[in-house]
């Protein structure tokens, strides 16, 4: 349909406003004629519904499409395994990697019977997989599945790749929540020297790869370092602008938490409360971000500060258990003020 050509057009240049319409008439026309939900629609649709941040609407939209390739496709189809690994990607997206789990595996298996086990296919569905891992606090199997997706992928494409550079970011991450930092180091530095040699500075796989260094050298000491590297996302999420909010929020929190470790005396709260106010939804985000609020109450001697401790704690000890790293800054907060 031209309609649908012409929304992935305005998809691929970030035009939501104008890709959105498209995209709704295409699929009203196709359920007009055939029925039944358009399959192709759905995963391009859903990205737009994503970054606008409307994950609930995706979800629908996903669930309805895969359904129909279900009845009409045999169990070994790659319309199946794309619409899980889709689905299963808008559950980490909104923090249910539980849910998200079993589609991933699912995905890959159907993957594994179509095209065997040394495919490039493979490795994105292998890599979300040990990215969901690592939400769930499996920093083991999760490093065991980046490992085996960095030896494929340097064996195809060699180490200057973007591909490369994510896993080295995503494996990062699971070394540094599993008190690696020194392990995570060196990947990050990598996946961050590719970014910026394939995009350029102003990049949001730069920011990403700024944000995991500025965490990782403020856990090892590294204020000044750590404060550079906050810096440099901060500018690139800046410049993303509305694309970029939750992401400089936690910019912003983390360069609170280097400013608390200076013991900077003119430290601004500001940063971490607008943060906490971007994460406004009851998970481990808002949790984490009112636990570097209440530090930074706590060092201007602000009353609030125990008050946004304890509701910090609450919502950690909800959604987060004691091996991840947020819990582990909010209860050494809660124990410093016994």
């Amino acid at each position: 349909q031209i309609d649908l050509r012409l929304a992935n057009q305005a998809l691929s240049r970030s035009e939501y406003e104008v890709a959105d319409p498209l995209f709704r008439r295409s699929m009203a026309t196709f359920e007009r004629l055939n029925g039944h939900p358009d399959p192709e629609a759905a995963i391009p649709f859903s990205s737009l519904l994503h970054a606008t941040g409307r994950a609930d609407e995706a979800e629908g939209v996903l669930r309805a499409a895969l359904a129909q390739v279900e009845r009409e496709t045999p169990p070994i189809h790659p319309g199946r395994a794309a619409l899980s690994a889709q689905l299963a990607t808008n559950y980490s997206r909104r923090g249910l990697p539980e849910q998200a789990e079993p589609l991933l595996r699912k995905a890959l298996d159907i993957k594994r019977a179509i095209y065997g086990e040394d495919h490039p296919s493979l490795d994105t569905t292998r890599h979300n997989l040990a990215r969901n891992l690592t939400e769930l606090g499996r920093w083991a199997d999760a490093e065991a599945i980046y490992r085996d997706v960095l030896r494929a992928q340097i064996g195809r494409y060699g180490e200057s790749h973007p591909g490369v550079a994510a896993s080295q970011a995503g494996l990062a991450r699971a070394l540094l929540d599993s008190d690696r930092a020194d392990e995570a180091e060196p990947l990050w530095r990598s996946a961050q020297a590719t970014a910026k040699a394939k995009f350029g500075e102003i990049d949001a796989a730069v920011g990403i790869t700024a944000i995991g260094l500025g965490r990782t050298l403020l856990a090892l000491g590294r204020y000044d370092d750590a404060a550079a590297q906050l810096d440099l996302a901060e500018r690139v999420y800046t410049q993303l602008g509305k694309n970029g909010t939750s992401s400089l929020a936690r910019v912003r929190i983390e360069r609170t938490r280097v400013d608390l470790a200076r013991g900077d005396d003119r430290i601004d709260c500001g940063d971490a409360q607008a943060a906490s106010d971007t994460f406004n939804a009851p998970n481990a985000n808002r949790g984490y971000a009112l636990a570097v609020l209440a530090a930074c109450l706590r060092a201007r001697d602000e009353p609030a500060a125990r008050k946004t401790l304890d509701a910090a704690l609450d919502l950690l000890r909800t959604h987060r258990d004691d091996r991840f790293p947020e819990r582990r800054y909010a209860e050494a907060l809660a124990a410093s003020w016994r």
